[in-house]
């Protein structure tokens, strides 16, 4: 087995290793922790870990050269690094995620990183609790801490600090339970926006017809419309406006010949403003609407109209509920109406209406039976 441990004249100890990869010769003075040897002992404890390294194939002289990190610090310098490339919301929460949940877990638990295996991610896992308080994490939420720390790897990979990146637990681990779709038919969601003011009707009426979430109307700017078409290439994170969406994607929405009207009376406006829709009221830059006036003004039409829901579930889920329920569109057309990335976003929908199971059922059996009749 290759290496050696030996002690020179001055007394300092060292293990000897010959590197097949770099085909380079290694004096190592420290264990991975950063601890010099003062002992012969010492030496050889490391020297035996560097040969299990070797015949288990993870071996990687980076990990005794000091120039791979402890995750705990990598988690430091990496959330510095990426702090551009991320939107100031999915910052903000990365940053309590690697503070409350994940730096702690790798303090008491010092794993280098290219040492990760699906065992210590599992160990994590089990081991996510509210960073204040007691009780357990929702499963959602477990899930966005790994993913943190998933986004982590990718970045440590990518830049050649890790050769390949861990399997992670699956998701049926996490144990996360889909929260039940509350929604509005459309008759009573007409009732609620019959509460709302005149000068605020466009913005609702823009996000019930073309299935957008309220982040995108809030950034939408004056030039994103052209020729009937409107370009979802903006949103708000953390209070700013960003000029990406949530999934990163350009989206081109036509225009519903129902808004044609609203939109009229949003170019109108009496506020000189770069954004489409704007509020008198609001203090955001260009006097655009922000969530909580948004919230404001669909809580009170809300009440007015004797229902209890909150904005995103009363506009964005409420459409897309209708869509399939009640106009009868099937999930596939729904999913390019709404712009899902995944079916299963869209299928939630579907399970609203037992009324509507038992439409599509009773019809299939009815065409079964002429054809038989035939």
């Amino acid at each position: 087995m290759s290496g050696s441990v030996h002690k020179s004249k001055d007394g300092t100890v060292f293990v000897k290793w010959y590197d097949r990869e770099s085909k380079k010769q290694f004096k190592i003075y420290r264990d991975r922790r950063g601890m010099k040897f003062y002992h012969l002992k010492q030496a050889q404890k490391t020297l035996s870990q560097m040969q299990g390294d070797t015949e288990r194939g993870v071996f990687d002289i980076r990990a005794y050269t000091n120039r791979v990190s402890d995750i705990a610090k990598y988690l430091d310098d990496w959330i510095v690094l990426v702090e551009d490339e991320l939107a100031p919301a999915t910052f903000k929460a990365y940053q309590g995620y690697v503070k409350n949940h994940l730096k702690p877990f790798f303090e008491n638990n010092f794993i280098q990183i290219h040492e990760l295996r699906l065992s210590h991610l599992t160990q994590l896992l089990n081991g996510l609790k509210p960073a204040i308080g007691s009780g357990e994490l929702s499963g959602k939420m477990k899930f966005n801490v790994m993913s943190c720390l998933h986004t982590c790897l990718d970045y440590a990979w990518r830049d050649g600090i890790i050769p390949v990146i861990p399997p992670f637990p699956k998701r049926r681990a996490y144990k996360i339970q889909e929260p039940e779709i509350k929604w509005l038919p459309e008759e009573r969601q007409r009732h609620v926006f019959s509460f709302i003011a005149e000068e605020h009707q466009p913005i609702f009426q823009w996000l019930r017809l073309h299935v957008r979430r309220p982040a995108e109307a809030m950034a939408l700017h004056r030039e994103d419309y052209e020729d009937g078409v409107f370009y979802i290439k903006r949103s708000i994170s953390a209070e700013k406006v960003v000029d990406i969406t949530k999934t990163m994607k350009v989206y081109v929405t036509p225009m519903m010949d129902e808004f044609e009207p609203y939109l009229q009376q949003a170019l109108r406006g009496p506020i000189i403003s770069e954004f489409l829709f704007t509020c008198k009221t609001s203090k955001s830059q260009g006097k655009r609407y922000s969530n909580s006036v948004l919230n404001r003004i669909w809580k009170a039409a809300c009440k007015e109209a004797g229902e209890d829901i909150d904005l995103y579930s009363g506009l964005r889920h409420s459409r897309c509920s209708q869509l399939i329920n009640e106009y009868g569109l099937s999930m596939q057309e729904v999913q390019v109406v709404a712009d899902h990335a995944d079916i299963r976003s869209t299928a939630k929908y579907a399970k609203t209406s037992v009324a509507r199971k038992k439409e599509l059922m009773e019809g299939r059996v009815v065409r079964l039976r002429k054809k038989v009749k035939m």
